[in-house]
């Protein structure tokens, strides 16, 4: 996780001297590009923060699974933005405005390693890791 804040603070400080350097050079960057910039920078982050919680808890847990007419599947999970990040329209202090959806809506669900936990206790522990 410090990797990543290093990589963000890293990235937006770009963003900021690329902002800074064309007010002065009387040039512009346009609000919608430092936007469109941070957006992406944020994209990133939440992406690859969500992938090491996600190998974390399967290493302790499993992935989670369902059984549909006889099968065990994988049930999925994403990431809707809206607001500022939805519309790639983010200031240099916006928040982030997400919400997490999964397919794990069938009860009885657990995960499939060592230490089974039911997956929404899979899915509550992965959106707030």
């Amino acid at each position: 996780m410090d990797v990543l804040r290093e990589f963000r603070h890293g990235h937006v400080l770009r963003v900021a001297a690329a902002d800074v350097y064309a007010a002065v050079r009387d040039a512009c960057l346009p609000p919608e590009a430092v936007g469109r910039h941070l957006g992406e920078i944020a994209e990133v982050i939440v992406e690859r923060a969500l992938a090491l919680a996600f190998d974390d808890l399967v290493a302790k847990h499993g992935r989670p699974t369902l059984a549909v007419g006889g099968e065990t599947v994988y049930p999925g999970f994403v990431v809707v933005a809206y607001g500022k990040l939805g519309s790639l329209e983010l200031g240099y202090t916006s928040d982030l405005d997400i919400i997490f959806l999964h397919g794990a809506e069938q009860e009885g669900g657990q995960t499939d390693g060592p230490r089974p936990v039911a997956n929404e206790v899979f899915f509550a522990a992965w959106r707030s890791g």
